[in-house]
């Protein structure tokens, strides 16, 4: 079962990552830039930078948890697990829309 204090940290994280996600798309928007040529890459910069505030947090969970309850050492290894691989997902899956950015902020300039 969720805690409340758990259930409004993710709320929070929620809301963090919607506010995230629209600046960047503000900030691109600005720039006159078609949407196709980044679409998507505002949500995964978003729930990186969320998720690796939340991997941080899990880090320190472990760091204090007592060395002699492995089942909570262990259900936060898994946490980090996780973590890492929704960070990994959204790392590859940004990787084409960023390097289009790239490519568009650095055109004049090959000429």
């Amino acid at each position: 079962m969720i805690s409340k204090d758990d259930e409004q940290r993710m709320d929070d994280r929620v809301n963090k990552g919607i506010r995230l996600s629209n600046s960047f798309y503000n900030k691109i928007d600005s720039l006159g830039i078609k949407p196709r040529t980044y679409s998507g890459l505002g949500a995964d910069i978003s729930d990186i930078y969320i998720e690796l505030e939340k991997y941080s947090e899990l880090v320190k969970q472990l760091l204090n948890t007592d060395t002699k309850d492995l089942e909570a050492i262990g259900d936060v290894l898994i946490g980090i697990k996780t973590s890492l691989q929704h960070i990994n997902w959204h790392i590859k899956e940004s990787r084409r829309p960023l390097e289009r950015l790239i490519d568009y902020c650095f055109k004049d300039q090959d000429e």
